[in-house]
């Protein structure tokens, strides 16, 4: 899921990859019902926190009531996009960076502020990733 040697885009289809991942991911834990199921949630969050860095403040108890709170969210509900990309760089210290479009980039912050990604994906349809659910 992380290499990104061989592939026509390099990171940004391992970046598609790893966005296709977490879909299935979370298809899986939403068909399951495990959101539904204090018991099953509980076990799911223990093992998904050995495998997840978050900030250090969070509890595992905390994670779980975020996951509870999201019992309703199917995975139509969820989006896919990345920052919009603007051009190639080279760092001050000579490493390749990737710059984002400030204009698109604001907009997207923006609808993220606004909890109106609907709107920024009228305007830009092709940033969202598509339905694809192959991680290979």
């Amino acid at each position: 899921m992380r290499t990104r040697h061989g592939l026509e885009n390099g990171d940004f289809d391992r970046i598609k990859r790893q966005q296709n991942f977490l879909r299935a991911t979370m298809s899986k834990l939403l068909s399951g019902g495990t959101t539904r199921n204090p018991i099953k949630l509980g076990k799911v969050v223990g093992v998904i926190t050995r495998y997840l860095t978050v900030d250090d403040t969070w509890s595992n108890g905390e994670i779980r009531d975020l996951a509870l709170s999201m019992r309703s969210v199917h995975t139509d509900d969820v989006s896919f996009l990345t920052a919009p990309f603007g051009s190639y760089g080279t760092s001050a210290d000579g490493q390749s960076i990737v710059r984002l479009a400030p204009a698109r980039t604001k907009a997207l912050f923006s609808a993220v502020s606004d909890d109106d990604i609907k709107r920024y994906l009228e305007k830009y349809p092709k940033a969202q990733l598509g339905n694809q659910t192959s991680i290979n």
